[in-house]
């Protein structure tokens, strides 16, 4: 039961680092209470359909066509794009004002379209382990999501990170999303 947690961890951690800056990106310019738990849930609800689709993955191994999930890369590519046009023609105020700036919905969108490594590694662990591994390492995930989460609400919160976000954050937010982006679809 160590043994399955320690892979969990290690693979959740391995695969799931990048999460970090992102989360740390997005909690410092979060405006309210409500944008920092849309931006928790929707990685948490991520994790969960990553882990999902794994199991899935590990039942069809043969049929899964890996070699296209680098494609996945294009969906922070055009939020990113997206944000950063926004951000240049004056509109990201009045949308922050009318809705958060990231919902659940696309925060777990973003998690699904950069879960290439997260598939890669998972399938594969799912495909080897029994019910019972695949369970716990399925709670192991959850939990690392929240830690993961937490993690980033913390180093979002340091005053140099936030003055950061405060001062370049129309352009540093728009420029990761294109960065992960290009990471992805390079594989």
């Amino acid at each position: 039961m160590i043994q399955t947690i320690l892979t969990a961890v290690l693979a959740f951690l391995g695969t799931n680092i990048d999460d970090l800056v992102l989360l740390a990106l997005l909690s410092a310019s979060a405006k309210t209470k409500r944008e920092e738990m849309h931006i928790a849930a929707g990685q948490c609800l991520g994790v969960a359909a990553i882990t999902a689709l794994s199991l899935v993955g590990a039942f069809l191994v043969r049929a899964v066509p890996t070699k296209y999930l680098h494609l996945f890369g294009l969906a922070p590519i055009i939020f990113g794009v997206v944000k950063g046009i926004q951000n240049w023609k004056g509109k990201a105020a009045q949308a922050q004002t009318e809705q958060p700036a990231i919902g659940v919905g696309t925060m777990t969108m973003l998690v699904l379209f950069g879960s290439g490594d997260n598939l890669s590694v998972y399938i594969p662990l799912f495909a080897v382990s029994d019910a019972a591994r695949v369970a716990v390492s399925s709670v192991v995930f959850m939990i690392m999501a929240l830690v993961l989460c937490a993690a980033g609400r913390i180093i979002g919160q340091i005053p140099p990170v936030k003055q950061l976000v405060a001062r370049w954050g129309e352009v540093l937010i728009p420029v990761v999303f294109i960065t992960i982006g290009i990471l992805i679809l390079l594989g």
